[in-house]
């Protein structure tokens, strides 16, 4: 051959096959001893194993060195084989292999707990391995956030974060996002659902004659049930009315402070004299003049928030109002939205004592006192006074003959929209002295 005439080898040495990229890897460097001439990315045949991996496009930097973009790397540690193939060239060797950066497969996430009975303490998360320098609270996203404490490694890729506190209610989906530098993770996040121990709080309060404060122990809805109080008796079979019940729900913030104010049953008469009013408003019962006297009113229960004057009356339950003469009854106590009404207490002829209704009374939350007899064979006992309640009831002040007369019974009350669900029953306190109950219901 003429000696200017240069031959070009038919045999090229593979000498490498590196992988790049973070937190994937997106390129293959490929290096031959020498530039492969018309190599492209047809002559090169890309074959995974333990994942997929898409080929790109290859591009020639400078002698024998070549990229090649990769994309859609499946999982961490897929090995990827390039083999090499163009004609009329022969390459040693004719393949090499490489592991590829891929992301961590976050197969799952679960929660200890149960249902409103168990609060959930710990998530564990489950990766297809072990995360190269491991997990720390702070690389584990929470939302809705919950108080995080430390992460345990347990090894095979699991990982438990423990959870002391935040979570809103019993049954809430939480998405778990893991992160860290220089991993990718797949699926990004994961949503687990989470437990909250179902309080079983009920605070119970009898009539002490003065207010019971409380506040509330969690977030939640709270239901509340109030119960009047009775009226007093009068001579035998003169009974008093009964007081009302009602009942509603309201949400509350933890530490919000609620006024529990526990009507007294109304006095009985004792002889001719009038029987006191029960605490929380009821009237007391008239004089008896050679007859009798009128038992009290019963005292209304009601809670109150942000004040003690009866403008913070959020809740009211009537007392029940005093019984005169021997089968004189009074009204009973109003209750709920619907039953609101006081009855009217029963009287000897001509008109009866009027019950109390959510916009007029007697007065606010004070029962009237029972009229003082004026002698006389017919209208000698003591009128009985009037329950207590959102407006307290009236007693029959007429003087006249044969005008005996029991109280009439309190209206009640819920405040709405802040009350829920609200009922109640007239008279539905089968007990002497009035009651109140709290209970949390729900989150």
């Amino acid at each position: 051959l003429p000696q200017d005439v240069t031959v070009q080898s038919s045999i090229f040495q593979f000498q490498s096959l590196t992988a790049s990229g973070s937190p994937v890897t997106n390129e293959l460097t490929l290096t031959f001893d020498a530039a492969v001439p018309g190599l492209s990315e047809s002559n090169l045949s890309l074959t995974a194993t333990g994942g997929t991996v898409t080929k790109g496009t290859l591009s020639h930097q400078s002698g024998g060195v070549y990229k090649l973009g990769v994309s859609a790397v499946s999982v961490d540690g897929v090995s990827a084989r390039i083999d090499v193939a163009k004609s009329p060239y022969t390459f040693q060797p004719a393949d090499r292999s490489v592991a590829l950066k891929g992301p961590i497969l976050f197969t799952s996430v679960t929660a200890d707990g149960t249902d409103d009975v168990t609060t959930t303490t710990k998530l564990t998360l489950q990766f297809n391995q072990d995360v190269s320098g491991g997990l720390t609270a702070a690389d584990i996203t929470l939302d809705p956030a919950l108080t995080k404490g430390t992460v345990t490694a347990k090894g095979s890729g699991e990982y438990e974060l423990a959870i002391t506190g935040g979570i809103p209610a019993s049954g809430v989906s939480v998405a778990v996002t893991p992160a860290k530098s220089d991993w990718a993770f797949t699926p990004a996040s994961r949503n687990v659902t989470v437990y909250k121990q179902r309080p079983t709080d009920t605070t119970t309060f009898n009539a002490t004659g003065a207010a019971q404060s409380w506040s509330a122990p969690h977030d939640g809805v709270y239901k509340i049930e109030l119960w009047g109080a009775q009226g007093g008796e009068a001579e035998s079979s003169g009974k008093g009315g009964k007081g009302g019940y009602t009942y509603g729900n309201i949400r509350l913030t933890q530490g919000d402070a609620l006024s529990f104010y526990v009507g007294k049953k109304g006095v009985n008469r004792s002889g001719t004299g009038g029987g006191a009013g029960g605490w929380n408003g009821g009237g007391k019962g008239g004089n008896g003049n050679g007859f009798a006297g009128g038992g009290g009113g019963g005292g209304a229960t009601d809670v109150r928030q942000g004040g003690a004057e009866y403008d913070d009356r959020i809740m009211v339950a009537g007392g029940g109002g005093g019984a005169s003469y021997t089968t004189l009854a009074g009204g009973a106590g109003g209750g709920g939205n619907t039953d609101c009404n006081g009855g009217n207490g029963a009287a000897y002829s001509g008109d009866a004592s009027a019950g109390a209704t959510q916009s007029s009374g007697n007065a606010r939350g004070v029962g009237q006192n029972g009229r003082n007899s004026t002698g006389g064979s017919f209208g000698g006992e003591g009128n009985g006074g009037g329950g207590g309640g959102y407006w307290g009831g009236w007693s029959k002040q007429a003087g006249s003959a044969n005008s005996d007369a029991a109280g009439g019974g309190g209206s009640s009350y819920a405040k709405t929209p802040l009350f829920t669900n609200v009922n109640g029953t007239r008279g539905g306190n089968s007990a002497a002295d009035g009651k109140a109950v709290i209970t949390w219901v729900d989150w």
